[in-house]
């Protein structure tokens, strides 16, 4: 059977049920999947397995044997990471139904017994006696040698070797080159574990096995309709990516209006696609929308998937923020509609979260952070002005910022006091603007210095420094290094991140969209929308944040002059800027002062000019005329 070890086996790739066994050991300390593929790589990778190599194509015949390979992978840990295991552990992935704890009492069995290694065993059903053969066209005994018994329970009871986990000490297995060395132990398993996936026949009896088994697991929480991707440009291509990458392929559905993105994701993916939301609903039982349309339709499909029952993910939004708080709000909450935490998922921010958390360099005092693209980037294939960045109120920089907002202020805090400076400084294709230049202070006391751009050409920029009070965090992305150093240290500690998989025509790796995927599925599959990082009412929180910058900021570009007018006409310590007001929800993670009245508060903002609401109006209606045309409403890739 193609491509069994990642099939879906009731909403999980065969696969990753053996690597989750390993992880839920409590003495395995590294879980690694040895494949020469890089979409298997892709998937191990997303369920929490280690992969620090593809497999040689030396290893990848059909002679090479699971010593071969396991012994590639000790050498590898030794030569190039420089560790050494005292064990080895071999879970075969075609034997999934393993019992939660079967992989530990093996270990603490093998242990006891003081063996060299142990191995998994269920008890034959078809004994050797009474096995038969085909010789010239007549049935003979297979092994005639062996006693002659009239009841099959009179027979001695025999046992064979099943993938359920096989364990031996390192040592041993290389001297040996097997797992049933001389001094082998056992591990009984029950018969309904006796069952490996060779065919498909094998693939339905375990998975209704499965569903029977373990109920609780899997029977009531298995995923089993389509999962429908909204818009096929290039965000909706990574998606599909993603879910074919979590072993979902069979379930995906895509929509688009336009026929050019269908034709390629169908061809590409090998999915089926539909030209109308209504088709495809009728012609399936939808249970999630991918929602990947431009920024200002999002809430639309939310609201329909609201309406239907449909659990949503929808991308990052800019706009339309009451729209998310009604729906935040809504009396159903049995459906999940969440948005996009992609940020969350990369290695730069979880181990930043957890370095903060540790308070390994202190309380927290300043922030600098400088992130930086180039738009025309991000759609290479068409001009900026041919889509959606290049209205005023969705593109630019002003997409990135809550992007970058949401995981800012999940690690550092509520937001006290706001200021700052956004406006076009380039002759960019688009009204937009391509530099927002933030300062925030958190309740915590910490400043942080926020520059967020599209102009950054050749390539993409990201820069960030974290002073504490006992020492220093630093990241850059050209090197993909975080350092970090404290007054317990004699020297900086550096961690080298991967680089990921980037597919051809984009800038960022695909693991952290995978993994982000991966949580989603999982809060709808335990009906938990606290497994996400993020919610409704947190991104309604960073809008009306992103809407505070704006009214309290001053803008560039056309208003440059009149702003710096004002600046210099304005007595010292005089209030001159104009208070837009923007409603933050009580007891959110934002505790701006009110009114911005204070000494200290003007000080840090400076004089403002705020122009925000004025120049959102003077282009809507270019941009309505522009973009508000059934195709987009209904459905353009984002």
């Amino acid at each position: 059977m193609p491509d069994k070890n990642i099939k879906s086996l009731c909403g999980k790739p065969l696969l990753a049920w053996s690597i989750e066994s390993a992880l839920d050991s409590a003495y395995i300390d590294e879980v690694v999947v040895s494949t020469d593929s890089s979409v298997y790589a892709d998937i191990a990778k997303s369920y929490g397995a280690n992969v620090p190599f593809l497999r040689p194509e030396s290893l990848s015949s059909d002679t090479t044997t699971t010593f071969d390979v396991l012994k590639h992978c000790i050498r590898f840990y030794k030569e190039s990471l420089g560790k050494s295991f005292d064990y080895i552990v071999l879970l075969e992935p075609t034997s999934p139904l393993r019992e939660k704890g079967d992989i530990d009492k093996m270990i603490e069995k093998l242990i006891a017994e003081k063996a060299d290694s142990i191995s998994s065993i269920g008890e034959v059903k078809e004994h050797p006696a009474i096995l038969k053969k085909i010789t010239n066209n007549r049935l003979h005994t297979f092994m005639p040698s062996l006693p002659k018994t009239t009841r099959r329970q009179d027979n001695e009871t025999l046992y064979f070797p099943y993938g359920v986990a096989y364990i031996a000490k390192t040592t041993a297995l290389l001297q040996e080159q097997t797992f049933y060395t001389q001094n082998c132990t056992f591990y009984t398993i029950l018969p309904h574990q006796c069952y490996e996936v060779d065919d498909l026949c094998d693939f339905i009896c375990i998975e209704a096995m499965m569903k029977h088994f373990y109920p609780i697991q899997h029977k009531e929480k298995t995923m089993e309709n389509k999962i429908l991707v909204i818009g096929l440009g290039s965000m909706g291509k990574r998606r599909v990516r993603n879910l074919i990458a979590l072993g979902l392929k069979d379930r995906i559905l895509g929509f688009d209006v336009r026929e050019d993105r269908r034709k390629e994701a169908e061809q590409k993916y090998s999915i089926s696609t539909f030209d109308t939301l209504e088709s495809a609903m009728q012609s399936h039982k939808i249970e999630i929308f991918i929602n990947s349309t431009p920024p200002h339709i999002h809430m639309q499909y939310a609201e329909i998937a609201a309406k239907n029952n449909i659990h949503c993910f929808i991308e990052a939004s800019v706009v339309e923020k009451e729209r998310i708080l009604a729906l935040s709000q809504r009396e159903n909450q049995n459906t999940l509609i969440l948005p996009s935490s992609t940020m969350y998922h990369t290695p730069m921010v979880k181990h930043i979260k957890r370095l903060v958390e540790n308070q390994t360099i202190g309380k927290i005092l300043n922030i600098n952070y400088h992130t930086g693209q180039y738009l025309p980037d991000w759609h290479p294939w068409e001009d900026i002005g041919d889509y959606y960045v290049s209205r005023t109120d969705t593109g630019g920089g002003r997409e990135i910022v809550p992007f970058e907002l949401t995981w800012l202020c999940a690690i550092f805090g509520k937001v006290s006091a706001i200021g700052g400076m956004y406006g076009k400084l380039t002759d960019m294709n688009a009204p937009i603007d391509d530099m927002y230049h933030c300062l925030l202070q958190f309740t915590s006391g910490a400043l942080l210095n926020l520059s967020i751009e599209v102009i950054s050409a050749p390539k993409a920029t990201r820069e960030l420094r974290i002073l504490g009070s006992k020492g220093i965090i630093k990241y850059t992305q050209d090197s993909n290094i975080l350092s970090f150093i404290n007054a317990d240290m004699s020297d900086w500690e550096h961690i080298h991140f991967d680089t990921g998989t980037i597919e051809a025509q984009y800038i960022n790796p695909e693991e952290p969209y995978i993994e982000e995927m991966k949580t989603f599925l999982e809060a709808i599959r335990q009906n938990n929308p606290t497994l996400f990082p993020n919610s409704l009412t947190r991104d309604y929180e960073i809008l009306s944040l992103l809407e505070n910058i704006e009214s309290q900021s001053r803008h560039l570009g056309r208003d440059i002059v009149a702003a710096q007018s004002n600046a210099l006409g304005a007595e010292a310590g005089e209030n001159n800027f104009t208070q837009t007001s923007t409603t933050i929800p009580s007891g959110s993670i934002f505790e701006i002062e009110s009114a911005f009245s204070s000494k200290t508060t003007r000080s840090l903002l400076g004089v403002s000019a705020a122009v925000g609401e004025r120049r959102i109006a003077d282009s809507s209606q270019k941009d309505n005329a522009r973009h508000n045309s059934d195709e987009n409403i209904m459905g353009g890739g984002r």
